[in-house]
């Protein structure tokens, strides 16, 4: 690991809170999937594991165990859910991070997911080309509670 790496690396460590998450689409539209005030935290742990949960806000506690909850709203929470966790590596040469993922809330995320990572000030931003578009996810450090 090169010492430009490692200053990358320590300046992603600890946990992110989620500002928003935008995904241009091939036609230059413009969504946020999971609104303009998503929820969640990406973390980055000093032993090399990471993890993420993201969530659209508004979705209403189901007030039954899952087993006996009707379909459509445990569908509704899957769609508004993005988790996984594993290990990470950077190549602050390329400003890339990498996910090299362990499990996830939906089964075909595996392997490795290369980010473009930028740092400005309080804010990290992850992004990557996908198959619905470029994405962009802005996280602010989260502060020490």
């Amino acid at each position: 690991m090169t010492e430009a790496d490692v200053k990358l690396r320590n300046a992603l460590l600890g946990a992110w809170e989620l500002v928003l998450w935008t995904n241009r689409r091939p036609d230059d539209v413009i969504e946020h999937p999971f609104g303009d005030h998503p929820r969640g935290v990406i973390i980055y742990a000093p032993d090399g594991h990471m993890s993420v949960h993201m969530l659209r806000p508004g979705i209403a506690p189901f007030g039954t165990p899952p087993a006996a909850t009707p379909p459509e709203r445990v569908i509704d929470a899957y769609h508004g859910y993005v988790g996984y966790f594993g290990r990470f590596t950077v190549d602050a040469a390329h400003s890339i991070v990498t996910h090299h993922i362990d499990g996830a809330w939906y089964p075909d995320i595996q392997g490795d997911q290369v980010r473009h990572c930028r740092l400005d000030g309080d804010r990290l931003f992850l992004e990557a080309e996908t198959p619905t578009g470029w994405v962009t996810i802005e996280w602010r450090r989260a502060p020490a509670r």
